[in-house]
């Protein structure tokens, strides 16, 4: 059975929401542009870490775009697993 990063790749383009758009590809491009990665799951999409520390939903239509974009930026940012952690091994 796959992990979550084998899912199929969702691309920030496709979000209804600019603002939210902005700040995916502002994530997708943290550290060497392959921290993250975007899949489809959860209400719109997931953003999953390729340390397998952290996994970010992505809402559809979000109350507040505005909000959610800065959330999400801030939960990439807070992505607790530098890259020389031990806890970094992939299984």
């Amino acid at each position: 059975m796959g992990g979550l990063r084998d899912r199929p790749p969702k691309k920030p383009g496709d979000h209804k929401s600019k603002v939210v758009q902005k700040a995916l590809k502002e994530i997708l491009k943290m550290g060497d542009g392959e921290r993250f990665k975007l899949v489809e799951g959860g209400h719109w999409g997931l953003l999953v870490c390729d340390r397998g520390c952290c996994m970010i939903g992505v809402d559809h239509t979000p109350r507040n775009e505005h909000d959610h974009a800065s959330d999400l930026l801030a939960d990439a940012r807070a992505c607790p697993l530098q890259k020389d952690d031990v806890r970094n091994k992939r299984r």
